[in-house]
């Protein structure tokens, strides 16, 4: 059977993944502490040494326990404690003299190492020593103790992992049935987490993500049938002329005209889709650049083209100079042409043009906005009461989205404004 890492559940990673530091932790404390520990140990022996070095004299020669001893007098004579060959094994008298070259220290024969402290008194030289049994005690007591403590970390660490991860396997789980069911509307999107951790907030990122999806859909299929409305309309009245035409049941010329205007019209809305296209193409291009446009040259172009159509109309403009907003030109004029146009239609006397630096406000005197239209004016094909759809501002609102710009429609006393900031 083999072993295959890519399929290891998520529950079994957080579990290896534990073992794994549990072993490296027992792998340090049994190997690397020790010898951490060693000059601490080391230190206490030759503490432990310094003590009895003011009681022997060298007619004591009884003594007990781990530590043995020589005195050499002045007359050259040595003399061992009784337990020195216990404690030093067969190390000869003359072998530890030659491996006392300082104070205190330590020295190795026959591979086992010995500690030793030093003293002169009274004309006669000291020496205490032990061998390296009190330093594998406390290693071998360290081990009966941490070991032990470690393994019942582990279990205790691990039977938590386990039911953690069970928590957060399900958590998981639970997010992944939301995404398999993100165009599902029967199931319960609504439920989330307790612990408002971040997978909750994943959570909540996913239901936004499904609800832009689900309105993006929406968008999608109320275009298409709108679009299919304009376009049907425009493409029925010309075929009607057509076959009036060739019944002779209609004047030709008069039906050439309605043709015409017809084609005209149908010209403007597939010009209004293609904007809209290109916008929604720049929002997701990378390589689309923002400049700073002054605004100044632009509306004065417009307003002069516009005042041809209707010289009916006063325009009022006030511009301030060198003032730049982001963007490109060619959307700008696009822009103002469509917001412009959509006032004409409607305004009685007067339009008004504003632009500052802090932001551009244009308004006309003619009929206010319906209430409940107010709000979605700026949506794709919002139809007006005139049966007038949205289109050009929709192009107006995602342009400006492009640049960095909001807008918003308020009704005056008389007319209505917008509000580009």
């Amino acid at each position: 059977m083999k072993f295959n890492i890519k399929k290891i559940s998520l529950k079994m990673q957080l579990v290896l993944v534990t073992l794994v530091a549990i072993i490296f932790s027992l792998l340090f404390i049994i190997l690397i502490l020790p010898n951490l520990l060693k000059p601490f140990y080391e230190k206490n022996i030759y503490e432990i040494l310094e003590q009895p070095l003011q009681y022997i004299s060298s007619s004591e020669q009884q003594i007990s326990g781990g530590t043995a001893y020589l005195v050499c007098d002045f007359t050259g004579r040595v003399y061992i404690s009784n337990n020195f060959h216990k404690i030093l094994k067969d190390v000869d008298v003359n072998t530890v003299m030659q491996n006392i070259t300082k104070e205190y220290g330590k020295f190795t024969v026959n591979n086992s190492t010995y500690y030793y402290n030093t003293n002169q008194m009274n004309g006669q030289y000291f020496v205490t020593l032990c061998d390296d049994s009190y330093i594998l005690e406390q290693e071998a007591a360290l081990n009966r103790i941490v070991v032990p403590a470690i393994s019942v970390i582990a279990i205790i660490i691990i039977v938590i992992l386990v039911l953690y991860s069970n928590f957060i396997v399900k958590k998981i789980s639970g997010i992944k049935r939301k995404i398999d069911n993100i165009d599902n509307d029967k199931f319960k999107h609504e439920e989330e987490f307790e612990i408002q951790d971040e997978l909750n907030s994943l959570v909540k990122s996913i239901e936004k993500t499904r609800i832009a999806l689900k309105e993006k859909e929406k968008y999608k299929n109320n275009m298409f049938q709108t679009l299919s409305h304009e376009l049907k309309t425009p493409i029925m009245v010309i075929s009607s002329h057509i076959e009036a035409i060739e019944d002779d049941v209609i004047d030709k010329n008069k039906a050439i005209e309605v043709i015409k205007n017809e084609t005209e019209n149908l010209n403007k809305k597939l010009s209004l889709m293609l904007q809209l296209n290109k916008v929604n193409y720049l929002k997701s291009s990378e390589n689309y650049e923002l400049e700073d446009i002054e605004l100044k040259p632009i509306v004065e172009k417009i307003v002069e083209k516009l005042k041809v159509i209707r010289k009916d109309l006063d325009f009022k403009i006030e511009l301030e100079d060198n003032v730049t907003y982001k963007g490109d030109k060619e959307n700008w004029e696009i822009v103002f042409n469509n917001i412009l146009t959509n006032f004409m239609r409607y305004a009685d006397k007067e339009i008004v043009i504003k632009i500052d630096k802090k932001k551009i406000e244009l308004q006309n005197d003619g009929e206010k906005i319906e209430d409940e239209t107010l709000d979605k004016i700026f949506d794709t094909y919002t139809m007006g009461k005139k049966g007038k759809t949205g289109l050009g501002l929709a192009i107006v609102k995602q342009t400006l989205e492009l640049f960095g710009y909001k807008i918003k429609a308020e009704n005056l006393e008389k007319g209505v404004k917008f509000v580009i900031f």
